[in-house]
């Protein structure tokens, strides 16, 4: 029995049946990958919930969330200058947005890394600060916990108990003039004694230790002042586990732009500003923001806190909007590291080290 070869005319047809469901599936894609996507917005705080939190708590607090603003787009951001695609030859920065194949990244110093930005599922503009109060923490929880770091640092130096990003434009050279001012000591100057054997001049200030200004061996120049979002000699801080009852009872702060005038630095550049003052951080960087000084600082390096008790609920908004100002200003994080976390509407705490460049 002969058989009949297949005529060259059907070769097409049998070939668009074989890869018919392919096709479909290809052009499925795009579809799948918005949901995809539109899911991850709102299961964004659940999952962030449900590794930390109790069943109860997690229900409880899913149940607070207005799921329908996760999807805010991210042209509603209210920034005096967007963030994207920064010309960086003609504005002759050193940092911009490159989109490479369809990813974002950095340029920083003539080296590339992925834009790891996180889309925020609440903005504080858009948050009541009366009855949000609990978004505004999460928001800021969850911004903490999911993202690890927004530029990638290719020599970041242990510097005692914090970090420094040793590279390009942030690195420390011998040739120059450093500076660095820490606030928040505790009778801890190892990041402080480090930065002084670099060359570097540190001041040290910490109006909490029982101790009168003096210069250390290493050349650390400890200041018996403290940093405050206003002027003020006789400020009553809080009591805690750092500032006992027996300790001073009032405190002389400064502003930021009030010490860099009294010491005679207005005209320079801070290589590292360090804040770890227990909770008034918010209300310094707020000032700070005000004032414009950050333009004035390569390096941020701050321990966030928000105790039970401080700053007060009706607060969490503008903390909230004090940490996102910081994106706006081009500031990326480089280092971060979450101690405390505790989603609990009686109990809220949050406590995390987190390190910063200036992308200018």
């Amino acid at each position: 029995m002969r058989i009949r070869p297949i005529r060259k005319k059907y070769i097409f047809s049998l070939l668009l049946l074989a890869f018919f469901p392919l096709i479909l599936v290809i052009q499925q894609l795009p579809s799948i990958e918005q949901d995809n996507r539109n899911s991850e917005k709102i299961d964004i705080q659940q999952k962030l919930l449900t590794a930390y939190g109790s069943v109860t708590t997690t229900r409880d607090l899913i149940s607070k969330r207005d799921t329908k603003s996760v999807h805010t787009p991210l042209n509603k951001i209210k920034s005096n200058k967007p963030a994207a695609k920064v010309n960086v030859k003609q504005q002759r920065l050193s940092q911009g947005i490159i989109i490479r194949g369809g990813r974002r990244f950095i340029r920083s110093g003539g080296s590339l890394s992925l834009d790891l930005r996180r889309q925020p599922a609440f903005f504080a503009d858009e948050l009541d600060p009366t009855t949000d109060w609990w978004k505004a923490f999460i928001e800021l929880a969850d911004d903490l916990k999911s993202v690890k770091k927004d530029f990638r640092c290719a020599y970041m130096k242990s510097r005692g108990n914090w970090w420094d990003c040793n590279s390009y434009q942030y690195k420390i050279h011998e040739e120059r003039p450093c500076l660095v001012y820490s606030f928040g000591i505790g009778n801890d100057f190892r990041f402080d004694d480090t930065m002084a054997t670099l060359r570097c001049e540190v001041h040290s200030f910490d109006p909490s230790m029982n101790v009168s200004e003096y210069t250390r061996e290493s050349g650390v120049v400890f200041h018996t002042f403290g940093i405050g979002s206003q002027n003020d000699d006789s400020f009553t801080p809080r009591t805690n586990e750092y500032i006992r009852k027996e300790q001073k009872s009032t405190w002389k702060l400064g502003k930021l732009s009030t010490i860099l005038s009294n010491l005679g630095h207005q005209n320079m550049t801070l290589d590292i500003l360090k804040l770890d003052i227990e909770g008034y951080e918010w209300d310094v960087l707020e000032n700070i923001v005000q004032e414009g000084l950050l333009s004035k600082v390569k390096q941020l390096e701050v321990e966030y806190h928000i105790f039970p008790d401080f700053p007060k609920r009706e607060k969490y908004v503008d903390v909230l909007k004090t940490f996102q100002s910081l994106w706006k200003l081009n500031f990326r994080r480089y280092y971060k590291f979450v101690h405390q976390f505790t989603p609990n509407e009686n109990m809220a705490h949050l406590q995390a080290d987190v390190a910063y460049v200036n992308g200018y």
